[in-house]
């Protein structure tokens, strides 16, 4: 089974910081590493989840809205985000994508792109393509018109189901209609839960495969995202054929990893 460092290992670490991404490589170089994107004002692709920066530094205001050498003098508040500040102002700062590739030696990474500016595609393909022979990538974004400009832009790349797919494969997974729906991403990528909404079924799993599809999975959305960081919970997913699984505390999951 894959697992996922989601956020770069945001549950123990500063999530979307390259001193993050290098720890998650340093404990487990195999496992794919997943990292948010957004736009600067000036159109450079750095690492950041929400499009706000009030929550995680503490500044009301968009990341749209700044440029990058404004955004170099911002830093991610560990404090607001885990009650204690372990890390230095240097190590929590929010990176361009571009340095984060040329700097770490990771070579499989997700990146979900939570800007909603349609800009960012023909960028995002500048900046991956020098690694197309060395790294693996998978896009991965809630919009669907990312996805499919992603598919366009990037044919080498894969990609996974935007939003309204996904829901269209759940939910007519649900109604025994699952057959009649294709899954044209090369993945399914959904929480077992959505709010009170279980997700995921065996009977999912069994339609993504039957596509010659991918399905991983993280274990709750809404209110906040969760993930799993038990050796008990992969083996119960991998019986039932997930091919992956997101954890946020990655150190944690190593160590549950391995007892017996």
């Amino acid at each position: 089974m894959e697992i996922v460092c989601y956020g770069c290992g945001r549950g123990q670490y500063v999530e979307n910081t390259l001193k993050a991404l290098e720890t998650c490589h340093d404990l487990k170089p195999e496992w794919w590493i997943e990292l948010d994107i957004q736009l600067t004002n000036d159109q450079e692709v750095v690492l950041f989840h929400d499009e706000n920066m009030k929550q995680l530094c503490s500044i009301d205001g968009a990341i749209s809205g700044f440029t990058l050498e404004k955004l170099q003098k911002v830093a991610i508040d560990q404090h607001a985000i885990m009650g204690k500040q372990l890390w230095p102002e240097s190590d929590r700062k929010i990176p361009r994508l571009i340095d984060v590739l040329a700097q770490t030696k990771h070579k499989k990474l997700i990146i979900d792109i939570s800007t909603h500016d349609y800009r960012i595609i023909p960028i995002l393909n500048d900046i991956l393509s020098p690694y197309r022979e060395i790294k693996e990538f998978i896009i991965v974004s809630m919009f669907d018109s990312h996805i499919s400009a992603a598919k366009k832009a990037m044919p080498w790349i894969k990609v996974g189901a935007g939003a309204s797919e996904a829901k269209a494969l759940v939910f007519s997974s649900k109604l025994y209609l699952g057959r009649f729906f294709k899954l044209h991403s090369d993945m399914l990528l959904i929480p077992v839960h959505l709010g009170k909404t279980k997700l995921l079924s065996q009977r999912l799993i069994d339609h993504v495969h039957d596509k010659g599809k991918k399905i991983f999975i993280w274990k709750q959305e809404r209110p906040s995202a969760t993930c799993f960081n038990q050796k008990a919970e992969l083996l119960k997913f991998e019986k039932m054929g997930v091919d992956g699984i997101f954890t946020d505390q990655p150190e944690k999951l190593l160590m549950s990893l391995s007892k017996p």
